[in-house]
């Protein structure tokens, strides 16, 4: 895990209470009291990887060292490829990059255990599981709103305008109107009477794009 420098003081201030808002410019290395301040950072970040890696494997996570000069710092071989990801963080008015290096052998180790979480999340979604959170949700409640075309009117039009004013709309009668659920277009139909009421007839349902 590599950190941009530009991110560690802010963040030593927000450990120390303060409110790291402001860009910090520091020329000076690092000290030994502050580098331990930020290991008790890493572990939080080391314990929120492995929370995000129990879905796939058990991993455990550890700090074997720390350096501030990466180009000194040897793990792999040059020659041994990674999964490099990059992570943008904010803090105030700092913005820098964290970056994680995962050997690929790791990720080559681990194909099975991949294999098996795509397998288990294909079993999530087949019909009889999909039936039964269909079923459970029949019971919920969608918003249906059939509008007309929209149509415009000056502000001076609508300032004036009081009860028993006819608003025009460009929008025929019987023409084709939208039935939407929850705010998404779902229905093309048109309007309709049914036992003395307004009503909405449907006629097709909206091809997604």
């Amino acid at each position: 895990m590599e950190l941009n420098p530009s991110l560690i003081f802010p963040m030593i201030e927000l450990l120390l209470g303060g409110g790291g808002r402001q860009p910090v410019t520091i020329t000076r290395e690092i000290t030994e009291i502050e580098l331990k301040l930020l290991q008790s950072l890493f572990r939080i970040i080391l314990q929120e990887l492995h929370g995000a890696w129990r879905t796939v494997a058990t991993l455990d996570f550890a700090i074997e060292s720390v350096e501030t000069e990466t180009h000194a710092f040897r793990v792999l071989a040059p020659q041994e490829a990674v999964v490099a990801i990059g992570i943008e963080m904010r803090i105030g008015e700092v913005t820098g990059m964290m970056s994680l290096a995962i050997p690929s052998v790791i990720l080559k180790m681990m194909r099975q255990k991949f294999d098996q979480q795509w397998t288990a999340r294909k079993v999530e979604t087949d019909p009889g599981r999909r039936a039964g959170v269909l079923k459970k949700i029949r019971s919920g409640t969608v918003r249906l709103e059939a509008s007309l075309g929209a149509h415009s009117i000056s502000i001076r039009d609508l300032i004036s305008m009081e009860a028993g004013d006819v608003l025009m709309v460009d929008h025929p009668a019987k023409a084709v109107m939208t039935l939407k659920i929850n705010g998404m277009p779902k229905f093309h139909g048109r309007a309709a009477n049914a036992d003395g009421r307004r009503a909405f007839a449907v006629e097709k349902l909206v091809r997604e794009e």
